[in-house]
């Protein structure tokens, strides 16, 4: 039964059963004299469990302690009480020891010389939780309004994720953010430190220098752990032992982490990690946030490299149809001084023209990412010969850089139109095309090709002295484009022509 001193609680018991609201009871003295079962549920306290204990040591927080005992020493004394018969807005303590938002109202009431003090409480948990979240919703669609105007105006990657990075920042309060690209040309992959970083305060500059001494592998910190559950990581706080970096960012009074996975069309293109103190309040919209904010910079950043990449692919192949038409001016000039009339000039030139034509097809092709190798080339060109059966190629797949399509068409298409207009192999001899490709000497890391075109027999003992335009053709190639070398020899009754180049 709840105790009211000297006053018929009866009066009460009606109102205590029913009131929705949390209602506590208090005396002069600062004891508890009435509990409902509203403060039962709010509190986690039985009534019986607080009944005649102090209030201020089970519900206020200990930094609100001291003004409520002066408040009820001076409202003793004087009378006055500033907080009476007021709603105000404050924090109480549940059993658990959970500090939470109240609304809070106070009455007195005197009887028979004694007052007692009731007040009536309300949660604002659900209220600022929906404050809350319309202010991330706010923020949210203001970050992702800001990001969508900085990828249009900011050109490189690079600006726009410095920019992404300082506007989480100034959303989420978090002072220290930076970004983890993925680098893959080791084995395993290994996420690096960049140079994009907020730093809001000049004190965590010490934190640049210590990330700067970390990479990561899958799993491995708080940006390799990002890496591995494919989602955003929030550390609330960062003192475990996978946490490389503890000790200097707990000097620094960094104690919470926070990390966002950055994807690409082929999979993860980085991670961005934000540090804020111990003293930074926790926020339970903080993943919601994060991960709608990776998935639109993730957008934004493949539309910047997509776009890039199109600019690049533009460049390109402007610059590779500019040399096709310089070939084609010098294949035509040196077809029209070597002929005598129109159909000479066209039963030489055509061939060549589409040559080149094909040629193109294939830096297109490699534009587009489609492998072009040295063996489809061979073949392509082989196909003009009246008889294949004859014809045997070998050599492993060599899939060519855009700049050696062209000019290694060039010549495997004169060696074809040299073997037709005078070769002799295909009528009782075969013609022999191989291949292979070998490390350079003094450079390990880059490879040489040798291409052997053999024809034989060959009714020729001698090679030409005079040089035609086909061979003139065919040196310019190898060698001022392709920086290589080529010979031309008789071998054992056989035609042998012999290039190397570096790819």
């Amino acid at each position: 039964m709840t105790k009211f001193p000297s006053i018929d609680s009866s009066v009460f018991m009606t109102f205590f059963d029913k009131a929705l609201d949390a209602v506590v009871g208090m005396d002069a003295d600062g004891r508890i004299i009435a509990w409902n079962a509203s403060a039962e549920r709010l509190f986690g306290w039985l009534q019986s469990e607080v009944l005649d204990r102090q209030m201020g040591d089970v519900i206020v927080p200990p930094q609100h302690r001291d003004a409520h005992a002066e408040g009820l020493a001076r409202y003793c004394e004087t009378g006055d009480g500033p907080v009476l018969n007021k709603k105000i807005n404050i924090t109480a303590l549940r059993r658990s020891g959970e500090e939470f938002p109240i609304e809070l109202s106070i009455t007195d009431i005197s009887s028979q010389g004694e007052t007692v003090f009731f007040a009536f409480i309300r949660s604002l948990e659900e209220q600022q939780a929906i404050a809350r979240e319309r202010e991330m919703r706010r923020r949210l669609a203001e970050t992702m309004a800001s990001i969508s105007d900085a990828q249009i105006q900011l050109e490189s990657a690079g600006e726009f994720i410095d920019f992404c990075i300082g506007r989480i920042c100034e959303a989420t309060g978090w002072p220290l953010g930076h970004f983890y690209t993925l680098d893959e040309s080791e084995r395993p992959a290994r996420l690096r430190p960049t140079e994009h970083w907020h730093i809001r305060e000049d004190r965590y500059a010490q934190a640049v220098e210590e990330t700067k001494k970390y990479s990561f592998e899958k799993g491995e910190g708080l940006p390799g752990t990002c890496w591995e559950r494919d989602d955003v990581v929030v550390l609330p706080i960062i003192g475990n032992d996978n946490f490389s970096r503890r000790e200097a960012f707990e000097a620094l009074d960094l104690a919470k982490g926070l990390a966002i996975p950055i994807r690409s069309r082929e999979g993860l293109a980085g991670v961005m990690e934000f540090f804020a103190p111990a003293s930074t309040r926790d926020q339970t919209e903080l993943q919601l946030f994060a991960r709608t904010i990776a998935g639109h910079i993730a957008v934004a950043l493949q539309r910047k490299a997509d776009a890039a990449a199109q600019e690049v692919l533009r460049r390109e192949l402007a610059h590779r149809a500019s040399n096709s038409f310089a070939i084609l001016q010098s294949v035509f000039r040196r077809c029209f001084r070597s002929t005598e009339n129109r159909e000479e000039l066209f039963e030489s030139f055509e061939p060549r023209l589409m040559s080149v034509s094909r040629a193109h097809n294939n830096l297109i092709s490699t534009s587009r990412r489609e492998n072009v190798t040295l063996a489809s080339i061979v073949a392509d060109e082989l196909d003009l010969l009246p008889d294949t059966e004859r014809v045997s190629t070998s050599g492993p797949e060599i899939a060519l850089p855009a700049q050696s399509i062209l000019p290694i068409t060039v010549v495997i298409h004169e060696l074809v139109t040299n073997t037709l207009k005078y070769g002799s192999w295909f009528e009782d001899g075969a013609l022999e095309v191989t291949w292979k490709s070998e490390p350079m000497t003094g450079d390990a890391d880059r490879q040489r090709v040798t291409l052997i075109w053999r024809e034989t027999p060959t009714e020729r003992t001698e090679l030409s002295p005079t040089t035609g335009y086909g061979t003139t053709l065919i040196r310019a190639m190898i060698e001022t484009t392709l920086k290589g070398c080529c010979e031309r020899r008789i071998d054992n009754g056989a035609f042998v022509f012999e290039a190397r180049f570096p790819l």
